[in-house]
C-alpha cells in the first residue's frame, strides 16, 4: 500500500518540479517571442519608411532643375551687397545709372516663419524705355523680387531738345531664408 502512495507523491513532486521549472521558462519564451514580433514589426516599418524616403528622393532628383531655380530665387545666403550688385548690373545693362541704394528694413515674414523679407529702396536715372526694360528684367529674374513702390521725377526736356534723365525711386522686397 505504501507503493502507490510513494508513486503518487513522486509523481506529484515530479509534476511540481516540472511545473516550477517549465512554466517560468515558458513565460520567458512567450515574452521573448512577443519582443521578437515587436522588433520584426519595427524592422518592417523602418524598411517601408526608408523605402518611401528613397522613392521621394528619386522623385526630387527628377526635379533638380526646378529646385535649383527655387534655391537661387530664395537664397539662404542672400546679402544686401548681392542684391545691390544685381540691381546695379541690371540697371547698367538697361542704360540706367544707380544713384542711391539703401536697405530700408529687414523683418521676418508673417506667413512663413523662417523667411526673411528685406526691403530695399533705390534711385536710378535714365530714360523711361530703359526703366521699363529694367523692370521687366527684375520681374523675370530667378530671384523673388517684389516691386512695392515706384515714383519718378523729371525736369522734362532741355532747351536744346535733349531729354533730361528721369529719376525713378523704387522700393522692392527680396525674400531669403
Amino acid at each position: 500500500m505504501k507503493k502507490p502512495i510513494i508513486i503518487a507523491v513522486s509523481l506529484y513532486v515530479a509534476l511540481a518540479v516540472i511545473i516550477g521549472l517549465v512554466v517560468p521558462k515558458f513565460k520567458e519564451l512567450s515574452v521573448a517571442k512577443s519582443k521578437i514580433e515587436a522588433a520584426d514589426n519595427e524592422l518592417k516599418y523602418r524598411r517601408d519608411y526608408f523605402s518611401l524616403l528613397g522613392n521621394i528622393s528619386d522623385q526630387l532628383n527628377q526635379y533638380q532643375d526646378q529646385l535649383s531655380k527655387i534655391d537661387s530665387a530664395i537664397s539662404s545666403e542672400m546679402s544686401a551687397l548681392d542684391v545691390f550688385k544685381f540691381i546695379d548690373n541690371v540697371g547698367s545693362q538697361n542704360g540706367l545709372i544707380l544713384k542711391e541704394i539703401a536697405v530700408d528694413k529687414v523683418n521676418s515674414s508673417k506667413s512663413i516663419p523662417r523667411l526673411k523679407e528685406t526691403h530695399i529702396n533705390f534711385v536710378v536715372s535714365g530714360s523711361y524705355p530703359s526703366f521699363k526694360n529694367f523692370l521687366s528684367v527684375l520681374e523675370k529674374s530667378s530671384r523673388i523680387i517684389q516691386i512695392e513702390s515706384i515714383s519718378f521725377r523729371s525736369s522734362g526736356v532741355s532747351l536744346k531738345g535733349e531729354e533730361i534723365p528721369t529719376f525713378f525711386n523704387v522700393g522692392i522686397k527680396v525674400n531669403s531664408y
